[in-house]
């Protein structure tokens, strides 16, 4: 869950807020709204968090110098700034910083900022959250074979990919053409970083992990799907209406 914090100096605003993003985001909480500008820096400090929108009516040449003090704070990883100053876009480029036009604040476009600032953070949570997985199997992460794995698992994530599907057709071409390889040199890297795992994981902590009772081997297409499902636990979809994507529309070559 991700905490959001919101400054308006408006309580109507902030009712607009709340209604239009937290029962479509299912992975925001609300943290504190702060309506009451007086000693504000003190009250963001007291609410430290993720998320933070700023709706506020300031003079165009006082907004910058403002942003520029909440972003020094550094307080919250990301902050939605709403603005009717167009020249905080050219004069300000920070990229935890989103800029939503007032003229935009409507329904779709709050839903549309905070999405755009969800996916930033989750292309780059996703990488961490794939590598922790591998490490808890003791894949040797300076392995080519365990960098093509990394990618079939953020493939098949971003794409919310939960079918069954041909390694073969397209995935291995897909590496091939990614890495200017041989479709044989990706699978021979990718056994090579199996076969090492099997002889560095713990078979107590392999037999867990996989829930298997005899020692035996995997296929690759197992080991990565058992992981992916894993992944996909722990990081709940961001929408309601996301049900994965085919393989066939998801990768292009």
């Amino acid at each position: 869950m991700l905490d959001v914090s919101i400054v308006t100096n408006n309580a109507e605003k902030s009712i607009f807020i709340v209604n239009n993003i937290f029962p479509y985001f299912k992975n925001l909480r609300l943290n504190k709204i702060i309506i009451d500008l007086e000693n504000l820096f003190n009250k963001l400090s007291e609410s430290k968090g993720e998320l933070l929108i700023i709706d506020i009516n300031l003079v165009n040449n006082k907004e910058e110098q403002f942003i520029n003090i909440v972003s020094k704070l550094k307080l919250y990883t990301d902050i939605i700034y709403v603005t009717d100053n167009e020249k905080l876009l050219l004069n300000l480029n920070k990229p935890n910083i989103y800029f939503l036009p007032r003229k935009e604040m409507s329904k779709y476009g709050i839903q549309n900022i905070i999405t755009k600032c969800l996916r930033k953070r989750e292309s780059t949570d996703i990488n961490s959250i794939i590598v922790t997985e591998l490490d808890k199997l003791n894949f040797n992460l300076s392995y080519k074979g365990t960098t093509y794995i990394i990618d079939i698992l953020t493939l098949l994530y971003n794409m919310n990919v939960r079918e069954e599907i041909n390694f073969k057709k397209f995935i291995y071409p897909y590496l091939a053409k990614k890495y200017n390889r041989t479709i044989s040199s990706i699978k021979t890297s990718i056994l090579n970083s199996i076969e090492k795992m099997y002889y560095s994981c713990s078979f107590e902590v392999f037999k867990e992990y996989f829930g298997i009772y005899n020692d035996f081997k995997l296929k690759p297409k197992e080991i990565i799907f058992t992981i992916l499902n894993k992944i996909y636990r722990k990081t709940p979809c961001l929408f309601n209406n996301n049900k994965g994507k085919k393989i066939k529309s998801a990768v292009n070559f």
